[in-house]
């Protein structure tokens, strides 16, 4: 919410103050070089793995002053979840510890080095709950189905999840099936070096084989050369696309 100087004379002082100091930036901030006067940054974060919040950790993550705030699931293997994994340490046994943390930047930090305090907010994530993607999914309005995809790939999460998200949207599409005679597949994702073929609506194996590096930047360009012709098609207003 913006406010116009002129009329936020009536509000309360501290939501004055608050108004002055708070300033959406778009780019990275020194934090470490500042004033000593203390900042709080609200980042998205990828559970530390991806995002603005790189950015900051290699260089606030050793500083004992900064604390930082997990706000939602952390995946195992992310280095938000090995933060979470070594909040309780103390600092005498965060100094034992001999892995690193690896960033996307090529940088790493020693595990043993990171001396903020870390903690965390149960119970809260940016993404919907089961029952919630369930809705999402099979949607309808005034008892029509809104349209809906008619195959759900599961790829985000762990294993156990992915499988009772799996047995949620089944149930679902089995209700889809008997009141608008619509069939939704739940597919997970799997080893096999299939494709699955949306037009056929069928897994299939790749026409290129992957030691072959040569066919697959052809077929890396021809993908490309396709999506950009699609591009164009909707920027022309174009209601219709035809292979």
């Amino acid at each position: 919410m913006r406010l116009d100087p002129e009329d936020s004379r009536g509000l309360p002082a501290t939501v004055r103050s608050w108004r002055r100091i708070h300033q959406v930036v778009r780019k990275h901030v020194d934090f470490t070089s500042g004033d000593g006067s203390g900042a709080i940054l609200v980042t998205s974060g990828g559970m530390c793995d991806g995002g603005p919040v790189l950015g900051y950790l290699s260089a606030l993550l050793p500083l004992q002053s900064t604390t930082v705030l997990l706000t939602g699931f952390q995946s195992p293997g992310t280095i938000g979840a090995r933060l979470q994994a070594i909040k309780a340490l103390p600092e005498e046994e965060r100094a034992k510890l001999t892995d690193k943390i690896e960033f996307e930047d090529g940088g790493s930090l020693n595990l043993a080095d990171v001396k903020a305090e870390i903690a965390c907010i149960r119970g809260y994530s940016g993404h919907l709950d089961q029952e919630g993607l369930a809705d999402w999914a099979f949607r309808g309005y005034r008892d029509e189905p809104s349209q809906v995809g008619r195959t759900i790939f599961l790829t985000h999460g762990n294993a156990d999840q992915r499988r009772g998200l799996e047995r949620t949207l089944a149930a679902r599409a089995k209700q889809w099936k008997d009141k608008y005679g619509i069939e939704v597949g739940i597919c997970l994702p799997s080893d096999e070096p299939s494709w699955f073929d949306l037009d056929t609506g069928e897994w299939c194996l790749p026409d290129v084989k992957p030691e072959d590096p040569d066919a697959l930047r052809r077929e890396n360009d021809m993908l490309k050369a396709e999506i950009e012709r699609l591009r164009r098609q909707m920027r022309s207003g174009a209601t219709c696309m035809t292979p």
